[in-house]
């Protein structure tokens, strides 16, 4: 009875989850300074407490959130659209752990208030945001395992 509607909730979770990202995407491209604050913000963090090669990537936080925007739009269309699927939702995979990372350490730097992962659209604190980013790693990694086994 459930393996009937397996294709549908496939498609369904993939739709979600397209729709997901277009829809981060769009709102942080709404406000591209301000997420280029968020980005300065961060590569000043690191700098400070991982490496201070993060310094010389201050003169580009601006291009560095509109490609960022740009590929959480790009790969939720390619998902929507069923258009490579399994390489979309394993670059979707590795865009989601280093989001998870950087959530992760917004919760771990207390100075920071929110991530900017949704803009000012829905404000996440960093806690609701690492949720938001763990299940959409069980979904992603879910789909992944699925669409493999089907191949």
């Amino acid at each position: 009875m459930v393996a009937q509607y397996f294709p549908t909730i496939l498609h369904l979770t993939c739709l979600m989850i397209g729709f997901f990202f277009v829809f981060s995407g769009v709102m942080k491209l709404r406000a591209p300074v301000d997420f280029s604050w968020k980005v300065a913000v961060y590569l000043r963090s690191f700098a400070q407490d991982i490496h201070t090669m993060f310094f010389r990537l201050m003169p580009y936080t601006f291009h560095i959130a509109i490609a960022v925007c740009v590929l959480e739009i790009v790969l939720g269309v390619m998902l929507v659209c069923s258009c490579y699927t399994m390489c979309v939702l394993l670059a979707l995979l590795g865009l989601t752990v280093f989001f998870t990372f950087l959530t992760g350490y917004t919760i771990w730097k207390t100075e920071m208030d929110s991530c900017g992962c949704l803009s000012d659209a829905i404000p996440l604190t960093p806690v609701q945001s690492f949720i938001k980013n763990i299940v959409l790693l069980v979904l992603l990694t879910w789909l992944i395992w699925t669409y493999s086994s089907l191949a």
